[in-house]
């Protein structure tokens, strides 16, 4: 006689595909990524100390930069008191203050270990070229 909750397959839950399986882990991995609370809006006016609210903030600033780099007589330097480069400069805290370096590798070091346990639980999610470069 067959009988039905003697058979694994017809009891076993369905195979999740590749699409669910990647959610999984992303949300495994970056839970407040999925978080679906309601964001309170941030307002500028609130946080007068920040420098860069909008990329073109940000931009004019770096152009204005380069051209007082460029003049001679100029004491301006293009390298951050914080020593995280350029590049990074337009990450502030709620103070207007420049992420200090230690902080940067705060930031990192939480990615790297997010993106090891990602590959942990799903490897085809990390594309190859990243694994070659450390974080």
């Amino acid at each position: 006689m067959n009988n039905i909750a003697n058979n694994p397959s017809r009891n076993s839950p369905p195979e999740l595909s590749r699409s669910e399986r990647r959610e999984r882990a992303l949300r495994s991995v970056f839970p407040l990524a999925f978080d679906t609370t309601p964001d309170i809006p941030i307002k500028e006016k609130d946080y007068q100390k920040i420098t860069y609210w909008h990329q073109r903030e940000w931009t004019d600033a770096e152009k204005a930069r380069k051209e007082a780099a460029k003049k001679p007589d100029s004491s301006s330097s293009t390298k951050s008191s914080y020593s995280i480069g350029v590049h990074l400069r337009f990450l502030e805290d709620e103070n207007g203050i420049t992420v200090t370096k230690a902080r940067l590798n705060e930031m990192r070091l939480f990615l790297h270990r997010a993106f090891t346990e990602l590959e942990k639980i799903m490897p085809e999610i990390i594309p190859t070229s990243w694994k070659t470069h450390a974080l």
